[in-house]
């Protein structure tokens, strides 16, 4: 009698643990935009290739749904509006009551600076799991007062909210750094997952750089500077074009292309008229077709503040490109021989005369070399997922 109680207790047993295998990890991603900022692009490259059954995200968003919304919701997860912190109570009460009847097994915090409000509604809606991914090494505001105010506040957040994050992730050492500090870059609840990418769709291809320079109206034999970025006091777009106006004075043929969108794009367009570049730049807005657009540049230039890990320097990198970056920009971006660093202290002529090494090269693709540094986002993706997992 007792052996066969023994036997039901172990079917009984082996049925509960087949029940949680079976169930997905169920995550909250917190927050996603609609814009195709580096964030947002990064959770979607990780989610893309993991295995809906392991692993279920559902999303938060305050400023519209993501572009990938329709896609994700067809497979199962949903995308919940969060007011804005300009209404701080409703901000807070929202997510206190998502997490609280979500039961999620973890709630992940995607920031670039410490920001203890978020954390602490997840903690009072009674989230089993906190998770914190830092994705930036500095503030990004252009006024010195604004990020004087929001540096105070990431070190008193910093102060404090560690005693409610169970895990913390990086997409670098300097990321990581910025938003934990090094000793609980220590723990064992501390890891990197990288800014990974589909490297395959950034393979460079002659025939697809000819037609996209067709469409884009540039000549076949332009020398042709690139950067992908948000206009914002980050990016340092002004430096940029102090280089590419020394770079047309030593090289006339020479055309500037600029994706993307943001606050001070108005101040650049005007300071391209100013120096009489307004023929020789190219600003292309938001595009989703940011792979095929690189393969018409000559050279990948990103002169940034700070970067906590330039996912924009992996994609050029598996374009092909020769990319100069600012010694400011996290090294581990560096996935390949073809990235080289340069100080934005230097005058804009040190690195003109460095990219103008490029007019001519052989131009391929170091995609085994990226997958080496963890830049692949299938094997990236696996990874994360397999870590989400044990948090169950």
């Amino acid at each position: 009698m007792l052996e066969n109680t023994n036997d039901k207790c172990k079917k009984d047993i082996e049925r509960k643990l087949s029940t949680m295998i079976q169930k997905p990890t169920r995550i909250l991603q917190c927050f996603v935009s609609n814009k195709v900022d580096g964030v947002t692009q990064s959770i979607y490259n990780n989610y893309k290739y993991m295995d809906k059954e392991t692993v279920r995200y559902d999303f938060l968003y305050i400023h519209g749904k993501p572009w990938f919304a329709t896609e994700l919701e067809m497979e199962g997860s949903h995308f919940v509006e969060v007011p804005s912190l300009k209404h701080p109570i409703s901000y807070f009460n929202t997510i206190r009551k998502i997490v609280a009847h979500g039961r999620y097994d973890a709630v992940y915090f995607n920031l670039s600076f410490a920001h203890i409000v978020p954390i602490l509604a997840a903690y009072a809606g009674h989230a089993k799991n906190i998770l914190v991914h830092a994705h930036s090494s500095s503030i990004d505001r252009k006024q010195a007062w604004k990020r004087l105010i929001i540096r105070m506040y990431h070190y008193l957040s910093k102060s404090v909210w560690n005693h409610f994050i169970n895990y913390r992730l990086a997409c670098s050492t300097l990321a990581g750094n910025f938003l934990f500090g090094k000793k609980h870059m220590l723990d064992k609840e501390f890891s990197i997952v990288h800014n990974a990418i589909d490297l395959g769709k950034y393979k460079y291809a002659e025939s697809l750089r000819n037609e996209v320079r067709k469409e884009l109206g540039v000549s076949p034999y332009s020398f042709v500077v690139g950067h992908v970025g948000r206009f914002s006091y980050q990016k340092n777009h002004p430096y940029l074009i102090s280089i590419f106006k020394e770079i047309c004075s030593k090289h006339p043929d020479s055309i500037l292309v600029l994706v993307g969108d943001g606050p001070d794009k108005n101040q650049v367009q005007l300071q391209v008229q100013r120096e009489g570049l307004s023929e020789k730049v190219i600003f292309l807005g938001i595009r989703k077709d940011v792979n095929q657009i690189l393969q018409a540049m000559d050279i990948f230039i990103l002169p940034s503040f700070f970067e906590g890990l330039a996912i924009v320097l992996v994609e050029a990198q598996a374009a092909g490109l020769p990319c100069l970056a600012s010694d400011t920009t996290s090294s581990e971006s560096k996935g390949s021989p073809l990235v080289s660093y340069l100080s934005i202290k230097d005058k804009p002529e040190i690195w003109a005369d460095f990219a103008l090494k490029f007019l001519s090269y052989n131009r391929s693709s170091p995609l085994r070399s990226l997958s080496d540094h963890g830049y692949d986002n299938r094997r990236e993706a696996k990874r994360l997922q397999a870590m989400l997992v044990c948090m169950r």
